[in-house]
């Protein structure tokens, strides 16, 4: 049985950006976050996969070999009340869809992982502290249907949790890879 990851590598190196690429925001000409990290633009692996019917797509895919982790993310750079439930809704769906074709390809298991759909918006200052913390374990735009049936989780929240979320998570690994 293959890995993910190395399915990533050996037939969508040229899908290879950064998360910070990912995130752009064309109309606005803004990148939601800054990271360097290497992820696959997912929008040009389903370009790949299917060239002449393009489905729609979350905008990044990184596959974490050492927690057996699938991401899928989707940036807005609207605030929470301006996301189109169906337009993100339509993404998860395609998106996995997108998955289960890769892998059923390539005798890859999903059930090996935990696959992860994330909805990053803009964040509101505006925003009062209480409201954050419950942000964080709320889902948003009508996604808690495809928890536990598309995805095995759904994360919902603004860039600043993401951002936040992802520095913490990276922290974690590197201080495991040093006990190693």
């Amino acid at each position: 049985m293959a890995k993910f990851e190395d399915i990533l590598n050996n037939h969508f190196q040229n899908c290879f950006t950064s998360l910070k690429i990912t995130s752009y925001d064309k109309e606005n000409n803004v990148y939601m976050c800054q990271s360097k990290k290497q992820v696959i633009d997912f929008d040009n692996m389903t370009k790949k996969m299917n060239p002449k019917k393009q489905p729609s797509s979350p905008d990044a895919l990184w596959s974490d070999e050492q927690l057996n982790q699938i991401y899928s993310v989707e940036f807005k750079n609207q605030d929470k009340a301006k996301v189109k439930n169906k337009k993100v809704q339509k993404k998860a769906e395609d998106g996995r869809k997108s998955l289960d074709d890769i892998c059923l390809v390539n005798d890859v298991s999903l059930n090996n992982y935990t696959l992860i759909y994330c909805v990053v918006y803009k964040s509101n200052p505006n925003k009062r502290e209480y409201r954050n913390r419950y942000d964080t374990t709320s889902i948003h735009f009508g996604l808690e249907k495809f928890e536990g049936i598309y995805f095995d989780k759904i994360v919902t929240n603004n860039i600043d949790f993401f951002t936040k979320l992802f520095i913490e998570k990276r922290r974690i690994l590197l201080k495991k890879e040093k006990l190693e």
